[in-house]
C-alpha cells in the first residue's frame, strides 16, 4: 500500500479553487498545474479494490484517458486521488445541451475507441464506459476517467465474471454473469453512441428500474432504435458491429479504428462549439 499511496498531508501540496462534484479542482503550490481531486470514503468499501484502481491508474499514459498524478490517505477512511485536468466538462453535459452531427460523433467515438484500444492492448478492461465517464475539454480532446469498475486481465484470470458497471450500458455478458473479457467495453461504446444520438433520450431502457433494465438487456440483447431512418448506414453498421450480442462476431476496438463511420470525424475543432454553455 505504501508504493500507491502517500502519507504526505496535501491540504499543503494543493490549493482548492472549486469544487468538482464529491472532490475539488485544485492547483498544485510547487508548479502550479490544475488537478482534479476525488475524495473517496473507504469506511464501507473494501480498501482493496481502490488500491487495484491505483495499482492500474498509474501506469496508464495515453491521451484520451485520464492521467493518474498521486494519491494520499488523508485519515483512515478518506484517500484522495488526484488526476490531471483541464477545463471542460464531462460529456453527458454535452449531449443535454446540444443536437451532435455525425461528424462530431464520429470524432468523440474515434477518440474514445483510440483511448479503449490502448486500455485493451494493456490487458484493462473499463467496465464502465459511458457518457458521465467520459471529459471533453474546451479543444475538443475526449478522456476517459471513471476507473472504479476496472480490472487487468492475467495469464491466471484471462476473462471475468463478476457483474460490474452501470446497468444500462452493461452487455448481455456481464449481466448474464458469463465469463467476458474487453468487447464488454465495445458494447458500452455502442450505448454510448445511442446517447449520442439523441433520438432515444438516453441509453435504451433509461426510464426503467435497474431490476427490469437487467432483464431487458439478458433477454432482448441488441436493442431496437426508436428512429433508425435518423441515422446513416455507416452509423448503423458501426451500432451492429459494437452491439452484436454474439461476442466472436463483435468488433474489436482496434478493429473498429478503420470502420467507415469513424472516418467521418471532424476535427477537434468542431467539437469545440459543443461547449458554448460553458459560457453562459
Amino acid at each position: 500500500m505504501k508504493w500507491l499511496v502517500s502519507r504526505e498531508d496535501p491540504k499543503v501540496i494543493y490549493r482548492v479553487i472549486k469544487k468538482l462534484g464529491q472532490g475539488c479542482v485544485a492547483t498544485e503550490s510547487r508548479t502550479g498545474r490544475s488537478v482534479a481531486i476525488a475524495k473517496n470514503d473507504m469506511s464501507n468499501q473494501q480498501k482493496q479494490l481502490f488500491l487495484d484502481q491505483i495499482s492500474i491508474m498509474r501506469e496508464l499514459e495515453h491521451p484520451n484517458v485520464i492521467r493518474w498524478v498521486a494519491s494520499y490517505l488523508v485519515e483512515p477512511d478518506e484517500l484522495w486521488i488526484v488526476t490531471d485536468y483541464s477545463e471542460g466538462c464531462e460529456l453527458s453535459e454535452i449531449i443535454r445541451n446540444n443536437n451532435m452531427t455525425e461528424d462530431q460523433m464520429s470524432n468523440i467515438c474515434w477518440q474514445t475507441c483510440k483511448g479503449l484500444a490502448y486500455l485493451h492492448s494493456q490487458s484493462i478492461i473499463h467496465r464502465d464506459i459511458r457518457s458521465d465517464n467520459l471529459l471533453v475539454d474546451l479543444i475538443g480532446r475526449v478522456r476517459i476517467k471513471g476507473f472504479g469498475y476496472c480490472a487487468k486481465l492475467t495469464q491466471r484470470r484471462p476473462r471475468r465474471a463478476s457483474m460490474a458497471g452501470t446497468p444500462h450500458w452493461m452487455a448481455p455478458e456481464v449481466v448474464k454473469q458469463q465469463n467476458y473479457g474487453a468487447k464488454i467495453d465495445v458494447w458500452s461504446l455502442g450505448i454510448l453512441i445511442i446517447e449520442l444520438t439523441g433520438v432515444e433520450n438516453g441509453p435504451p431502457y433509461m426510464d426503467e428500474e435497474p431490476l427490469t433494465v437487467l432483464y431487458k438487456i439478458a433477454a432482448n440483447g441488441t436493442p431496437t432504435l426508436k428512429q433508425p431512418g435518423a441515422l446513416s448506414p455507416e452509423l448503423k453498421n458501426f451500432l451492429a458491429v459494437c452491439l452484436c450480442v454474439d461476442v466472436r462476431s463483435r468488433g474489436t476496438s482496434a478493429e473498429l479504428l478503420n470502420h467507415p463511420f469513424l472516418q467521418k470525424a471532424c476535427d477537434l475543432a468542431g467539437l469545440a462549439p459543443l461547449l458554448w454553455f460553458r459560457n453562459k
